[in-house]
């Protein structure tokens, strides 16, 4: 963490702080934010002042580059203006061959009035395009103010809007880790190793034609079943299925042995063997050896007991 607290008292641009390149598409910036939350996020680093401040400016960058027009503006603003290279003119000097007596001076006073007036011409020139340059660099800079002060406007806007979604996100993220806490609470496994059951031969044959006609036996297994308790007093009913565990698990196989071998195999035998078990584990769990009920009431039905049955890994039949 010590380099990251590094690169932060450095110059970094949006691209740096996502670790990416400023050529990535929409997917690898996204992708991007995502992995640098999973390791920056505050939940993640509890009282880490650095991890806290990089994950605000991670949010901050990936408000900008994730939106294209934004992700223009800022693009302009870390292009550098080309350097004007100064124009220098050519120039060239003629002289004549020296003679002597008056012929010469005259001669060579023109020459100097000559170049005399070049100069004085250059020197005007130089000073009109200098205000020219003048007058148009303050208004590209005028305006180049204005927009980079849009800009700021917009950036400053987007980063508000940016911290606020991220706070309902975090608020919402919270919400569905209370939801799934509780509703963890009101589930429990009803065994750990694989029930296996040996289904029961129909009695459509009398036993001289099975002796003759022997059928074959097939066998149901289930690797995992999971129980979910109602609202009306979850916490007792799961202590009850704890308590008898082996007794359920041991009338559940006798009641599945007559489950349908035919039934099974349909593309809907889950839907099928779901519904046996739920049957089967309402009337051993509603038995009065388990122990009786809460007091009915009008709103207790259905509210106690299982009321779902999950199969994580499905079941196999053969």
């Amino acid at each position: 963490m010590a380099r990251d607290a590094q690169a932060l008292k450095t110059d970094m641009n949006y691209y740096d702080l996502l670790e990416i390149s400023p050529k990535a598409s929409q997917e690898v910036i996204r992708a991007a934010y995502k992995s640098l939350m999973q390791r920056y996020h505050p939940d993640k680093n509890p009282g880490n002042i650095e991890a806290a401040r990089r994950a605000a400016l991670i949010v901050q960058a990936y408000g900008v580059l994730s939106d294209i027009t934004q992700r223009n503006a800022y693009d302009l603003q870390l292009k550098d203006t080309p350097a004007q290279k100064p124009f220098t003119p050519s120039s060239g000097r003629n002289y004549l061959a020296k003679s002597s007596g008056v012929a010469y001076r005259n001669q060579q006073a023109a020459e100097k009035n000559k170049y005399t007036w070049y100069a004085w011409g250059l020197i005007g020139v130089i000073l009109v395009s200098g205000s020219i340059i003048l007058l148009v660099s303050n208004k590209n800079q005028l305006q180049a103010e204005q927009d980079l002060r849009a800009k700021a406007e917009i950036l400053q806007s987007s980063q508000k809007k940016d911290a606020a979604v991220f706070q309902k996100l975090d608020s919402i993220e919270k919400k569905i880790n209370q939801q799934e806490a509780d509703l963890a609470g009101k589930i429990t496994p009803i065994f750990s190793t694989p029930l296996t059951i040996i289904l029961k031969v129909p009695e459509k044959l009398s036993a001289e034609d099975k002796i003759m006609q022997p059928q074959r036996e097939h066998l149901l297994s289930i690797p995992r079943l999971l129980v979910k308790a109602g609202p009306l007093e979850p916490e007792r009913f799961i202590r009850r299925i704890e308590d008898k565990k082996e007794s359920i698990n041991l009338e559940l196989a006798n009641q599945l042995a007559y489950a349908k071998y035919e039934e099974l195999i349909k593309p809907d035998g889950e839907k099928y063997l779901k519904n046996l078990i739920l049957h089967a584990l309402r009337e051993v769990t509603e038995a009065k050896q388990f122990g009786p009920p809460p007091p009915s009431g009008p709103d207790s039905a259905g509210q106690y007991g299982v009321v779902d049955i999950f199969l994580p890994d499905s079941f196999i039949v053969k």
